[in-house]
């Protein structure tokens, strides 16, 4: 029984010297602390663009977490598009969110087209949709003014 004893503590010593790499799991612990650094960055660009509060910002986090998991995108990326959104105005939590989820939806169903240009894209499509309007209304007044 002791020969059967030490040989099982041998073989495990032998796996899992040869599978658990002492390097592999520092590695992994890094990876985690700069992931973590990456979103607390991004969240503290977040805070100084929205009129978010703490609390908003919190609940906000919990979306982008669960929108990054639904369009195969990272958190980080769907605070960064929240950030760029928010500096085009839309600064309250259910606008930011609303825009990022659509930016990461339209890369999502365009073919190699990343969240960035997606983003880019939407805003380029809704400016020349806000120039539309405007100048439709000023055609309404042009002619109501009677000046047809």
């Amino acid at each position: 029984m002791d020969a059967l004893s030490k040989k099982s503590k041998e073989l495990i010593t032998y796996w899992t010297a040869n599978y658990i790499n002492p390097y592999k799991i520092i590695e992994m612990i890094q990876k985690g602390v700069n992931i973590v650094k990456e979103l607390d960055t991004a969240l503290v660009d977040l805070r100084k663009t929205t009129t978010m509060s703490s609390t908003d910002l919190k609940d906000f986090y919990s979306d982008a977490n669960e929108a990054a998991k639904e369009y195969g995108v990272t958190t980080k990326q769907i605070i960064d598009q929240a950030s760029s959104w928010s500096r085009l105005g839309y600064s309250d939590k259910n606008s930011a969110t609303e825009m990022a989820k659509l930016s990461s939806q339209f890369a999502t169903i365009s073919p190699g087209m990343d969240i960035d240009k997606a983003t880019t894209g939407l805003v380029s499509t809704m400016k020349a949709k806000l120039c539309l309007c405007v100048q439709k209304c000023a055609y309404r007044k042009y002619l109501i003014a009677g000046n047809a």
